[in-house]
């Protein structure tokens, strides 16, 4: 369950609960996506991100084959019209 592996990641403290670890995942993300240490998130990182989640994402579904498929190629679910 992916809800419960962000949880189990962000409490860092293992008490069960996310209360300021919330402010420790958000320095972290903030670190990783300021790729060149300047203190902005300039268009260049994001787009940066955004290919890199693009390419775990493919990479996680041609592990998975179709049996992973949970939406067609336009977002929708099978069946849905």
């Amino acid at each position: 369950m992916p809800g419960k592996r962000i949880q189990q990641r962000m409490d860092t403290n293992g008490d069960g609960v996310i209360s300021k670890e919330v402010a420790t995942a958000r320095e972290r993300l903030f670190r990783n996506l300021d790729r060149n240490g300047n203190g902005v998130i300039e268009r260049n990182e994001i787009e940066s991100a955004r290919h890199a989640i693009k390419d775990r994402a493919e990479t996680a579904q041609a592990r998975l084959g179709n049996r992973g498929m949970l939406c067609d190629n336009r977002g929708r679910l099978p069946g849905a019209g």
